[in-house]
């Protein structure tokens, strides 16, 4: 009996088959939605939590915030040791604990709670990934006054004096070790400075990263929540990322011991720093609030009232914008109701104007110093801030 033969027509539907099924799958890759070019588009501020892990550890965490129509950015730092209340153990714990490497969903969902706001966006990369990354963008460039030594990883380390560019664990060096005479919060805004550089210089590059084996490196060496076209997206955006107008913040608070763990406390709960990045962020929407003029202004904050520590902690916040705040005191009385922002003259009005903004206070004045005493009784500030008892909590209530 003769074999039968395949029926040619049969092949010709599988060929269509693999064809059509081929185009679809090509089609579906380039109408896959890329949901950071959409925020961008649509003028959304873009928000990404940044975690360094050590092993399983989470040791680092930034919250970065971007802004599309100004071009403006913000960072937040979340300490490694903040503690939350765990409601299942009836205790406080430490956030990292709640990090899982490629699963940080639940920490990310105590940042936003932290917050106060939506973190659709995460990236993950461990150590040895970030010294791969820093090195796949060329380095960082740094200068040390001295130089500086230290152990890391049960080895010594040296960091030379004067400029230079670090790479691989000279670079992690730098970015984990206090350096002489530095405080808490200058390392910590030390540390923004530098990812924000690192995010700046693999913007830089990111037309290296579009094609080819450099592609695959970036790629092996981040782990984001979003897909690989948004990461690229993200990256074009960001060559343009002014590092030095980046705000850098930090959040309030004291290390508490707490049965035998050091943690870290926010002050009122939270809510101050929740308060804190609502009005960043809506700062972040205006094109001339920090501009390079704004930064050479100089600041008096005087506390009107009787509440300890009110101008500091108000000079506190306003340098965290970049503000150069001269004078922290007390005013001549402690008995100003509502907060007053005087400017110096009419040419410093607008910008006092704008600082009063950042604590949404509606009285500002021209004090109008009289230019003889520029030279003689005149402190050299440009914007007066005397504090009221309807200042807290960052914000002025009427």
């Amino acid at each position: 009996m003769k074999k039968k033969g395949f029926d040619n027509s049969i092949w010709l539907l599988l060929l269509i088959l693999f064809a059509v099924i081929s185009a679809g799958v090509i089609l579906f890759i380039q109408l896959k939605p890329d949901p950071i070019a959409e925020d961008l588009s649509q003028g959304r501020q873009v928000v990404t939590l940044i975690m360094v892990r050590d092993g399983y550890d989470l040791v680092y965490s930034e919250l970065f915030c971007y802004d599309p129509g100004t071009g403006q950015s913000a960072m937040f730092n979340i300490p490694a040791e903040t503690g939350y209340w765990d409601s299942s153990l009836s205790r406080f714990n430490r956030m990292s604990l709640l990090y899982r490497p490629g699963n940080p969903e639940r920490y990310v969902q105590s940042v936003e709670d932290l917050a106060g706001v939506e973190v659709p966006y995460g990236i993950e990369i461990s150590r040895e990934q970030l010294s791969d990354l820093i090195d796949l963008v060329g380095g960082i460039e740094i200068f040390l006054v001295d130089p500086v030594s230290g152990e890391m990883d049960g080895e010594v380390r040296v960091l030379p004096g004067g400029s230079s560019i670090l790479q691989g664990y000279r670079a992690l060096f730098y970015l984990q070790n206090m350096l002489p005479g530095e405080t808490q919060g200058e390392f910590v805004k030390r540390k923004q400075a530098t990812v924000g550089l690192i995010l700046k210089r693999a913007g830089e590059s990111v037309d290296e990263f579009s094609t080819g084996k450099l592609k695959r490196a970036l790629f092996g060496l981040i782990d984001a929540s979003f897909d690989k076209s948004s990461v690229i997206t993200l990256l074009e955006e960001l060559k343009a990322l002014d590092v030095d107008l980046m705000q850098r913040h930090q959040m309030r608070g004291d290390i508490r011991d707490i049965a035998g763990v050091p943690l870290f406390i926010p002050q009122k709960s939270g809510r101050l720093f929740q308060e804190q990045v609502r009005q960043i962020l809506k700062a972040l929407t205006d094109e001339s609030f920090v501009r390079r003029e704004l930064m050479s202004l100089n600041l008096e904050i005087l506390n009107g009232t009787d509440r300890n520590m009110l101008a500091a902690r108000a000079t506190d916040h306003y340098q965290s914008y970049g503000y150069n705040v001269i004078v922290t005191a007390n005013a001549d009385n402690n008995e100003y109701e509502k907060t007053v922002v005087y400017a110096r003259n009419e040419e410093f009005f607008k910008a006092a104007g704008r600082i009063a903004d950042i604590i949404g206070c509606h009285d500002v004045e021209i004090t109008d110093v009289d230019p003889a005493l520029e030279q003689d009784g005149w402190n050299g500030a440009d914007v007066t801030i005397i504090l009221g008892r309807n200042y807290d909590n960052f914000t002025c209530s009427y």
